[in-house]
């Protein structure tokens, strides 16, 4: 049970939930958990829930990862000896076993090491220097090194060549040798959570491009999730496929298969089973053993992996008992607080360095703020600390690196070691640094929804099933009832723990069950009316199938204002985007005039255009976008269609709430006042980016002008490059298949044509917008009311129909003729042509054809 926390609903998005609603055809509450996890577009919903390897992004885009497969495939070529130095946690170790894999399947020379806890993490000059004198030509690392800047120079004065792979923060100056990073700031890779092992596999894939789809690459998989898992890292994007596709391979490697038949998971995996069961027993090794007898266990065949698990088993049941030990220490010292310190540190002599992390997991857990667990020895202290979501805690120790004589990590977990002396200053300065974080966010319950018990079906559960595999990141639903009447509270389960509840919400019953909770009974009985937060769950029993929740927390029946969307209904420009969803599509004004001019494609001429930067299959665009703002520019974003304006503004608009940068857009249906308001706020500054249609942004000029989505013309592209100094070049595959389908729809083909002829005959005489009407509540695709409207001048002038006072009848008994007889559909199908062979000229050419038909220069997107 929850134990005194904030709740706190989470704010929704209105138009982001009605376009996914539309798009994906899924429920309103759905809609509200995709936007949760940052989902905001249908491209991303159907990547997040059905996301393939095919999705996964080409290696190519992560900086240095084409130098670093060159160095080491001459390495391989000439026979040289490779070392793969890793971690001994379980992230290094599952990367180490794949990049040793993948080096030996191709034929390389290659042993690797891994460094004892005791030793330190990260790479040490001593054995770099034992490395050189072994013979090692080359140094692989992997999940480390991205700070070893020091110990690098040295390999490379030994005559050691090295590449990096590593996820953790850059801390300083990058070595000076290829260094494979998602989080290095130049590095554009579109996913930058990526666990050490997720990185490492990453450079095998540039390596070895042949492994995708490979039976290798299905017992790699089997790593990659397990050390993803593993490092806590976020269950979103990429590392959702991972762990997916892992889960299902894992067993396929005789080590990992060797694990779970020891510790009898004799069923489908979860993620939880790795969490706390698989991934403690390979940890193991590294804490309170040899780091090296996991890596064994990973690269072993089925017979020693058994023995090794098994030796692994009972080095788990030790480090259980250490844990245990100290635990009892740290409980005894809690209960001398008089208040609970911003940042505890707990501190004693001689504790194993292996637990520290772990310990300091389970207790900020408990605490529900930073800390760190710290071991004595002599002359030096070694110490863990992990934090909770509001702290970004490798920020705070950045502030007293003088402290350290060595630290790394990412946000949420670093390790550190620090002279005795240093001790009360690390204290002071820590608390200080963590204490304003924690006032805003700790100790928060966030609720994602708030929902009727009508509305809990079995349907909705299939639903959110779709979203796992739950984890860091991509915790399971916590939704809200208010006002739930308790029917029934009796205790069960061994002891009676456990709480059986009976809950009626506005006329509807429903069964819950509460873990943990006997305690509260009295309590929960005397309110009556409780507001629940809770996760549904299906329970299936002898052939029967319930809808039951199971409770996560409560509080007595208050009036719960739901901020949902409270401060959009206050923006009278949401009133105006909620007014243009609800409206009937249009066309972009560029495709109303392109009659007017060629779409041909040639050079560009009179324009403020400098510079150009080509993001094209970027897929990440706000995240580019948030890098221009970084650097202080402002931005016209320019979209394909009118309606994608509205989708953006929003889109954009919760990508960077929490930045404090405003976001404006332009449509043609805004009136005159809306219209002004907007532009008003982008020119005076308070807004850092306009979203519009070309013609609609044609007004202002910016310092970048960002391509978000494909124009449909050339006109288009001509207004675009004289707007801004620099073109941003963001667009996507996805937005030539938007475009196509608009393209689709503006003339009808046969099949609509026929329908719309069979309308006019039945309901005639009749008008374009009610034929329109009747097509779009039929569910017919790829119509919109200009389809309709060219559709009857296609009759009309096939002499099938006539126009009469606004409405259109068909003529009775008309002479059969063929559609080619009609300069309308002949003018666009070519139309339509025309435009698609221009559309994929700019997708498909290369950065330096375009450039040279803009007559501008070219910007690395790592240089932005």
């Amino acid at each position: 049970m929850q134990d005194k926390k904030t709740w706190r609903l989470m704010p929704g998005n209105l138009l982001l939930e009605r376009s996914l609603r539309q798009e994906l055809g899924c429920s309103g509450i759905m809609a509200r958990l995709l936007i949760n996890r940052g989902v905001f577009t249908a491209q991303e919903a159907r990547r997040f829930i059905s996301g393939s390897l095919t999705d996964l992004h080409h290696p190519i885009h992560m900086q240095d990862a084409e130098k670093a497969a060159k160095l080491i495939g001459r390495a391989l070529e000439h026979r040289e000896k490779i070392l793969v130095y890793g971690d001994y946690d379980v992230d290094g170790m599952t990367a180490t076993a794949l990049m040793v894999k993948v080096l030996r399947h191709l034929g390389g020379q290659v042993d690797y090491f891994i460094p004892e806890r005791n030793d330190g993490y990260g790479l040490k000059e001593a054995n770099i220097r034992k490395a050189a004198d072994e013979g090692y030509r080359l140094v692989v690392t992997v999940d480390t090194g991205v700070t070893a800047t020091a110990e690098i120079e040295i390999a490379g004065q030994l005559g050691l060549d090295v590449v990096v792979t590593d996820h953790h923060e850059p801390n300083g100056r990058l070595p000076d040798v290829p260094v494979v990073n998602p989080k290095r700031p130049d590095c554009t890779y579109p996913f930058k959570e990526l666990a050490g092992v997720g990185v490492a596999f990453k450079l095998a894939l540039a390596i070895c491009p042949e492994l995708a789809g490979s039976n290798l690459e299905k017992e790699l998989l089997g790593l990659i999730c397990l050390g993803t898992v593993a490092d806590i890292v976020p269950l979103l994007g990429e590392n959702r496929i991972f762990v997916r596709y892992g889960l299902e391979c894992l067993r396929t490697n005789p080590g990992l298969n060797a694990l779970v038949e020891n510790a009898g998971l004799n069923r489908e995996l979860v993620v939880r089973d790795l969490s706390f069961v698989i991934a403690p027993r390979l940890n193991a090794a590294g804490r309170v053993g040899q780091a090296r007898q996991g890596v064994e266990l990973l690269m072993a065949d089925a017979t020693e992996a058994a023995l090794i698990a098994s030796e692994l088993a009972s080095l788990n049941t030790y480090r259980q008992d250490l844990e245990s030990t100290i635990t009892a220490q740290v409980l005894a010292e809690m209960a001398a607080w008089s208040e609970t310190p911003s940042f505890p540190v707990f501190c004693g002599e001689g504790w194993h360095v292996g637990i520290l992390g772990i310990l300091a997991s389970r207790f900020a857990h408990r605490l529900q703020r930073p800390l760190a667990f710290l071991s004595m020895d002599g002359d030096i202290v070694r110490g863990s600390a992990r934090s909770v979501p509001a702290v970004d805690l490798f920020q705070v120790f950045k502030e007293g690196a003088h402290l350290f004589t060595d630290f790394g990590g990412h946000k949420q977990a670093v390790g550190f070691s620090l002279r005795p002396e240093a001790l009360p200053e690390f204290k002071r300065l820590l608390n200080e640094q963590v204490a304003a974080a924690l006032e805003s966010g700790v100790g928060v319950f966030n609720l994602e929804a708030a929902v009727t018990f009508e509305e809990i079906t079995p349907e909705l559960i299939t639903e959110i099933e779709t979203l796992q595999p739950w984890g860091y990141g991509n915790q399971e639903p916590v939704l809200l009832v208010p006002g739930v009447s308790l029917k029934e509270c009796r205790e069960v389960g061994k002891n009676g723990g456990h709480l059986k509840l009976g809950l009626s919400h506005r006329g509807r019953f429903m069964h819950g069950i509460a873990f943990r909770a006997a305690g509260m009974r009295e309590e929960m009985e005397e309110a009556k009316l409780l507001d629940l937060a809770f996760t549904p769950v299906l329970n299936e029993w002898n052939g029967r199938r319930e809808v039951e929740v199971k409770m996560l927390d409560w509080r007595p029946a208050a009036d719960i204002e739901e901020t949902i969307g409270r401060s959009e209904r206050e923006d009278g420009l949401f009133a105006a985007a909620l007014r243009i969803t609800e409206a009937e599509p249009v066309v972009s004004e560029g495709l109303e005039g392109v009659l007017r001019g060629s779409v041909a494609p040639h050079p560009v001429s009179d324009s403020r255009l400098r510079r150009m930067v080509d993001y094209r299959g970027h897929g990440e665009r706000s995240e580019v976008l948030c890098r221009l703002l970084k650097g202080g520019r402002r931005a016209l974003v320019s979209v394909g269609n009118p309606d994608e304006a509205v989708t953006v503004w929003a889109h954009l608009g919760r990508r960077l709430q929490e930045t404090g940068w405003q976001v404006c857009f332009v449509h043609r249906s805004l009136n005159e006042d809306e219209l002004g308001k907007c532009r008003q706020q982008y020119r005076s500054g308070m807004a850092c980016l306009l979203v519009g249609t070309p013609e609609m942004l044609a007004a202002d000029i910016a310092d970048d002008v960002f391509i978000w989505s494909l124009p449909h013309t050339e006109a288009e592209w001509r207004q675009l490059s004289g707007l801004g100094e620099r073109l941003v070049l963001a667009y996507t595959d996805k937005d030539f298949d938007r475009n196509w389908s608009v393209l689709r729809s503006l003339a009808p083909n046969r099949r609509i044509l026929g329908l719309v002829f069979q309308l006019v005959k039945m309901k005639g005489p009749v008008t374009a917008e009610s034929v329109y009407r009747q097509l779009y509540e039929a569910g017919i695709p790829n119509v919109g009311p200009w389809t309709v409207k060219t559709g009857i001048r296609i009759l009309v002038e096939l002499g099938l129909a006539e126009n009469q006072g606004g409405s259109v009848r068909v003529i009775p008994a008309p002479a059969r003729r063929s559609l080619v007889n009609s300069p309308t559909f002949q003018r666009i199908h070519k139309l339509k042509r025309e435009l698609a062979t221009l559309q994929r000229y700019y997708l498909r050419a290369p950065a330096v054809t375009l450039a040279a038909h803009f007559g501008c220069d070219i910007i690395a997107p790592g240089e932005v």
